[in-house]
Formats: C-alpha cells, structure tokens, sequence
C-alpha cells in the first residue's frame, strides 16, 4: 500500500521525518518480536508481528507525505487503493467458492489456475486500468501482433 512512498521522498531530498517511522517500525518488530520469543510463543508470530506494526505506521507516513510533498490520501485511494481492492475482491471471492466445491485433482488444479489466471487478467484489464492505460497495453499488443504477422508473411 506505501510502496512507492519511498521513492518519492527519496527523490524530494527530505528523508529524515519519513525513514524515522521507518527506523521506529523496524526496532518496534525486534523489540516485540524478541517479547514474544521470551513469552513463549511459536517462532512464526515473529512473521505475525509486522503487519499490524505496519498497519499502525500507515497514517504517519501519509501524514510526513502530506507535509513534504502536499499529498492527498483522498486521490491516493481513489486511483490506487480502490482499484487495487476491487481487483482483488472480484479476483479472490468466486475462485474462493468455486475452490471449495471441486474436489483436489491435478486437472482440477490445472483447470482452475488457468481459469483464475485468465478472469484475474481480464478483471484487471476491465477494472483496475484506467483508460489511457488500457490503450497503452491495447497498443502493444497490436504492434506485436502487426510485427508477427508482418514477420510470417515476410517468410512464405
């Protein structure tokens, strides 16, 4: 979800405010990584323990941003965040169903990778692209294809 972030305050100069949350979250991780280690816990809630720390340090990285670079969090879940979870959504919730009727075989498991593959791709062509995006990759796709054709004929 904040990727880029990075990248962007890199290329602003201004590093110190937003790799100190950085810095914050990763010695929080060790600090509460090593509490539950001496707790007793299983060693995988060492893998469990970053992603709420994660979650917790979002608003304080849009807020650095904001400040920095007069970032807007509303236009940030609009184009990105919103597109990204209809994708998934819409991805994820039929191939979930239809996984838990079909019994395990390797067809099965075949059939359904393609499947998932080929709807996820449509969906994310249909959904999660915009439509100067969709042309770019419309575009692409017609150049290779005219390229390829033009090859073949070239070769008879």
């Amino acid at each position: 979800m904040v990727a880029g972030l990075g990248v962007i305050i890199n290329a602003t100069g201004k590093l110190k405010a937003y790799y100190s949350i950085n810095y914050i979250y990763s010695l929080l991780v060790i600090i509460f990584s090593f509490i539950i280690c001496k707790m007793g816990y299983a060693p995988y809630y060492v893998f469990i323990i970053p992603l709420p720390l994660f979650l917790l340090s979002i608003p304080a990285r849009f807020i650095v941003m904001k400040k920095l670079i007069g970032f807007s969090f509303k236009y940030y879940i609009n184009k990105a965040f919103l597109p990204i979870l209809l994708v998934s959504m819409t991805s994820f919730v039929p191939f979930y169903f239809i996984n838990k009727i079909f019994n395990e075989s390797n067809i099965n498991s075949f059939i359904f990778l393609a499947t998932s593959m080929l709807w996820t791709g449509f969906i994310i062509i249909c959904i999660g692209l915009r439509k100067n995006e969709r042309l770019v990759i419309f575009n692409f796709i017609k150049r290779k294809l005219y390229k390829r054709k033009s090859i073949s004929i070239c070769a008879l």
